[in-house]
């Protein structure tokens, strides 16, 4: 799904740096050398659909090569997130698909 990032983004921590990300040398081989860090936080989205929702982001970022990989990790304006799984009750290597309860947005 295409979005585009409205406004500011909040709330950003750092979550992991340098040799702690898993795709490090992907991030390298792709875009160069740099201090890569993987970072999320909080901000309004413009959905392909055209619907506005508040969104938690995740990002990989480096000095002097900018945002990359940036992506919508979960939906904080509804209940459930709308990119997760949740485990059957019955099974614990089964996963069910929850979509996030729209409510007239």
């Amino acid at each position: 799904m295409y979005f585009e990032i409205i406004g500011e983004i909040t709330e950003i921590e750092t979550i992991a740096a340098d040799r702690a990300i898993r795709d490090i040398l992907h991030l390298k081989k792709r875009y160069g050398a740099g201090r890569w860090r993987k970072l999320k936080g909080t901000g309004m989205v413009r959905l392909s659909n055209g619907k506005i929702r508040q969104a938690g982001i995740h990002w990989y970022e480096a000095h002097g090569i900018g945002k990359k990989g940036v992506k919508i990790k979960r939906f904080l304006d509804c209940n459930y997130s709308a990119m997760s799984f949740r485990r059957k009750p019955e099974s614990r290597r089964s996963r069910e698909w929850i979509p996030c309860q729209a409510r007239g947005r």
